[in-house]
């Protein structure tokens, strides 16, 4: 009767909620036996680390399984005694981020004597035996030390089947474009809604685990093709920990060979990236801060034939802020904020198509003032019910701004005149533009657990608006922004004021189960269905995609312990989130 109870409750529980994509803790979970092979009930098992607040415990259940949920990624020491049986205790054991961590069968010797407690100081494998997701997870000790990019975008790149892009895409993952790509981070989606081709940007010394997904995901993942990159950054902690890093370098630390705009000829650069971090409690065990900041400055001097020598001056100030709060033993919130205000003295052509020039009769066509970056705030909180009843749930606002002007007097008043049949440009800038995206997403997540199974569902919603306004304008020129010189008596002007609103609602709905149908073998079955919902300027439905019904199927098969060898197999199928705004190429 108490099964059937809990089973009930537990469905009832799952079809109420919703959640979000992303997981930011892991999972712990083993098995109990005696030396017989038979299962140990009432067994007590409590977990430590630095990462978590106080600490945690559960006990085996009647089949001596056991499960500590949520728990933030970090290394951990588990202790499990029993009256009647020797203590053990596991010290090094990895919690990966969005991973099941087990332990295993844990056989405990009966003790009619005191006897000393047995320490186990090896790693556990980290292989998740209840999942079939293909990717992996690199922790901050893999990759604070490498030469690799400031952006924790780049972390990406040192997994198999991902690669850098030299189209403007970001990372290619398992044969897809970046632009197929999903970033996530703290549980928020971060990836640009305008485009989807990047996302926000954040140094990785604020980045304490990154989870790659590259496919084989359950049905809960979904609005990518290509990789899922869940990024979680620090948390404070008991003590209190400070961090100061920096780091330069400018050509004199580079070879001779300089590659230049348009001749060629690329003068002296520099890059200055300097930061600082600080974390600590506010209350031991109950919570935590963390704040982290980061300057960074990019400049390069570009000579221009015969037009002399600008500076391209890019300023970054990034930051990133947490809070974390142990409400009450089982329940906890994590408030996060984190952003990237960028202002950019940028030289560089500003038309949409087309190639560069082969030279220019003055520099201004090159010369703009750019402003990019946001502020994203994010508000996850979970509950666990005994040891079979996880309820997760977030909300979030993703706020990005990108503006380009022209620097200069000329670059306002004149026209872009672009020469075709010499190659030669002049004039003014041509172009401006003025995106501003919001997105605004709210979830909650169940997960049930029922012995050797897990059930899990929910419901998804996301917000993502755009404020457009990109205008070929000057001035003088009777208005137009653009001039196309294609013969000597063949001109096309190209006037261009484009303002306007969009908006796609996305709704998701998902339900999954994972079965283990035999001691070696594990069935994962879900379902997902996505609907997008396409809005003008006048806020009215234009147009609505609701046919994206996607069956996930995994199986996997335990060639030894489990944890430690396994054959995955699945097959499912994906849809993209469409983006508020993918123009095509423009040539001429």
């Amino acid at each position: 009767m108490l099964t059937r109870v809990r089973t009930i409750l537990c469905l009832f529980f799952i079809f109420i909620t919703s959640t979000l994509a992303q997981q930011v803790t892991g999972n712990l979970a083993g098995r109990i036996i005696n030396q017989a092979g038979e299962p140990i009930q009432a067994v007590n098992v409590v977990v430590k680390s630095p990462s978590l607040q106080g600490e945690r415990g559960t006990a085996s259940d009647a089949l001596g399984q056991f499960r500590v949920l949520a728990l933030p990624s970090g290394i951990y020491t588990v202790k499990i005694s029993h009256i009647a049986h020797q203590e053990i205790t596991y010290e090094n054991v990895a919690i990966r981020l969005g991973k099941t961590t087990t332990l295993g069968e844990i056989r405990l010797a009966a003790r009619s004597i005191e006897m000393p407690a047995v320490v186990v100081s090896e790693t556990k494998p980290a292989i998740d035996p209840t999942s079939t997701t293909v990717g992996g997870n690199l922790s901050s000790q893999n990759f604070e030390s490498l030469p690799i990019e400031r952006s924790f975008r780049s972390i990406v790149t040192l997994l198999p089947q991902a690669n850098i892009s030299y189209l403007g895409d970001e990372t290619n993952i398992a044969g897809s474009t970046g632009l197929e790509n999903a970033y996530f981070i703290d549980g928020m989606n971060v990836t640009d809604p305008y485009t989807a081709v990047s996302s926000t940007n954040l140094p990785y010394n604020f980045v304490k685990e990154v989870e790659v997904k590259t496919g084989g995901y359950e049905a809960e993942f979904g609005r990518a093709q290509g990789g899922i990159i869940n990024v979680v950054t620090y948390s404070g902690g008991n003590n209190f920990l400070g961090k100061a890093f920096g780091f330069f370098t400018d050509n004199r630390l580079a070879a001779d060979n300089r590659f230049g705009l348009i001749q060629l000829n690329t003068g002296d650069f520099s890059r200055y990236d300097a930061g600082l971090s600080l974390g600590g409690p506010l209350k031991r065990d109950k919570l935590w801060y963390f704040l982290a900041y980061n300057a960074n400055v990019e400049k390069q001097d570009i000579a221009f034939e015969g037009l002399g020598v600008r500076t391209d001056d890019k300023r970054s100030h990034l930051f990133a802020g947490k809070l974390t709060w142990q409400a009450a033993p089982k329940t906890n919130f994590v408030l996060t904020a984190f952003g990237d205000p960028t202002n950019w003295d940028r030289i560089g052509h500003n038309f949409p198509g087309g190639d560069s020039p082969s030279a220019l009769a003055n520099p201004d066509p090159f010369l703009g003032k750019w402003e990019e970056g946001g502020l994203n705030v994010s508000l996850k909180g979970d509950h666990v019910i005994g040891q079979n009843l996880l309820l997760e749930g977030t909300v979030s606002r993703y706020d990005a701004h990108r503006k380009a002007e022209p620097a200069t007097e000329r670059g306002k008043k004149e026209a872009l005149f672009l020469d075709l049949p010499t190659g030669i440009w002049s004039g003014g800038y041509g172009n401006a533009f003025d995106h501003h995206s919001i997105r605004t997403a709210g979830s909650f997540a169940a997960t049930c657990f029922l012995g050797k199974h897990t059930l899990k569902a929910g419901l998804q919603y996301e917000d993502n608006f755009l404020d457009e306004d990109w205008r070929w304008l000057s001035e003088q020129a009777d208005g137009a922004g653009i001039v196309l010189k294609q013969a000597d008596s063949l001109y096309i002007t190209l006037p261009l004021d484009f303002q306007a609103d969009a908006r796609n609602r996305i709704f998701s709905l998902y339900a999954q189960g994972s079965f283990a149908i035999h001691p070696k073998l594990r069935l994962n079955a879900g379902l997902r269905w996505d609907g997008q919902y396409l809005q003008g300027v006048d806020n009215d439905l234009k147009d609505a995609i609701t046919d994206q019904y996607q069956p996930r199927v995994g199986f996997i098969y335990h060639v030894g312990k489990a944890g430690t060898q396994q054959i995955t197999a699945s097959v499912g199928r994906f849809y993209e989130q469409i983006p508020n705004f993918r123009p095509r190429q423009i040539r001429f």
